[in-house]
């Protein structure tokens, strides 16, 4: 082939690459996060870390034959929850989402309790198939370690006393589910015995106080005046929740997500069995006055105390809820284990490739007219 010819072959050759490399790039992108919430807040007990709120943003725009559908994806990668085809609007996805029975009414299902993955694919349309593509465009899996110990946080974690109420009924309840109920119910009679008229109500109230705080096991506890609470204690949840969240720390260094939100956990736990201790203390006091004035005093102060108790709580719980959110992004070249195995990881090194060769066939081009235009001269 003639030098004249050659040429233009290479143009052509090199243009098409770059042409391909871009196309490659431009079908990627895409980022934003599955956070977990309460589906009802008001509820300590019941309806826990059911709802998944689902933003992303820079989506790219898909043809009529295809969209965009987000999944949870069990830890064993058998067990796929669609949460349906996405509606996407300049890019941007904003949806909720939890599981729901054949009635269509939320379950309470815990989605930390049975899912570690969120996957983002892209199906056909229409779509016969009932499973998720081969084809992910953001994925984000919960380190192994790290998702153990967020479940004992959230879900359930293990000789703790059982849920009695909803989906979860007969299941350990999770250590800040206790922590946030547990200072709830403290707080409870606390108030019931500020606002007693008598010395032996404010006493009993103050009594249950103690109970609740410390749990069966505690020094002050007296089983003669009876136990609102579960047993386990509130100053019990919160030296295992700060416990389990430095272990999620330990076992997943790198993700950043799980260690600032794990050490904020650490910290709240930390503040609300502080807190609760002190409440504990003034009812003690309460207990031990025979002025119902005094004792009512006594008996506001513990409710003070407890009050922040469970605002700490609370926080500890939504951190721990922090920790186990999913950050979307585009599959890596060499990923971690991602269920389900999806898409081409090769496609980011081809694009490279392509870009490369472009260049190498515009050089060459290149360099042949030059030479052309010498032997011309």
């Amino acid at each position: 082939m003639s030098r004249s010819k050659v040429l233009p072959v290479l143009l052509v050759l090199g243009l098409i690459s770059m042409l391909v490399s871009v196309t490659v790039v431009l079908a990627q992108g895409g980022e934003g996060t599955a956070t977990i919430q309460d589906s009802n807040n008001l509820n300590f007990s019941d309806k826990l870390s059911d709802q998944a709120v689902v933003a992303i943003t820079d989506l790219p725009a898909l043809g009529e034959d295809q969209s965009y559908e987000g999944w949870f994806v069990s830890d064993d990668g058998e067990r796929k929850e669609s949460t349906g085809v996405f509606e996407v609007e300049g890019g941007a996805v904003n949806q909720t989402f939890w599981l729901t029975d054949e009635a269509g009414q939320p379950t309470g299902e815990s989605l930390i309790g049975g899912f570690d993955s969120f996957v983002v694919t892209i199906e056909p349309v229409p779509d016969d198939d009932p499973g998720p593509s081969a084809v992910v465009a953001l994925v984000h899996r919960i380190p192994e370690g790290g998702i153990l110990h967020i479940r004992h946080l959230l879900f359930s974690g293990q000789g703790n006393p059982e849920y009695t109420v909803g989906f979860n009924t007969g299941i350990p309840k999770g250590i800040t589910v206790g922590l946030r109920e547990q200072a709830d119910v403290a707080l409870l009679h606390a108030d019931l015995s500020a606002r007693s008229a008598t010395l032996d109500l404010i006493k009993l109230h103050a009594c249950h106080v103690v109970n609740i705080v410390e749990g069966s096991a505690g020094e002050n506890f007296d089983a003669s005046c009876g136990n609102p609470g579960d047993g386990f204690g509130v100053s019990n949840y919160a030296v295992d929740s700060a416990k389990h969240a430095a272990f999620s720390i330990a076992v997943a260094p790198k993700d950043d997500v799980i260690v600032a939100n794990g050490e904020a956990t650490v910290e709240t736990s930390n503040a609300a069995g502080e807190l609760a201790g002190r409440g504990r203390d003034r009812a003690l006091d309460a207990m031990a006055s025979d002025d119902v004035a005094v004792a009512r005093l006594h008996a506001n102060n513990a409710k003070e105390q407890l009050a922040d108790a469970l605002a700490a709580s609370q926080s500890a719980y939504g951190s721990a809820q922090a920790m186990a959110t999913y950050t979307l992004a585009e599959p890596k070249a060499d990923p971690e284990p991602e269920p389900p195995k999806t898409g081409d990881p090769g496609v980011p090194t081809m694009a490279t490739a392509a870009v490369l060769m472009g260049g190498l066939f515009l050089l060459m081009g290149g360099y042949i007219c030059r030479r052309s235009r010498k032997q011309k001269a």
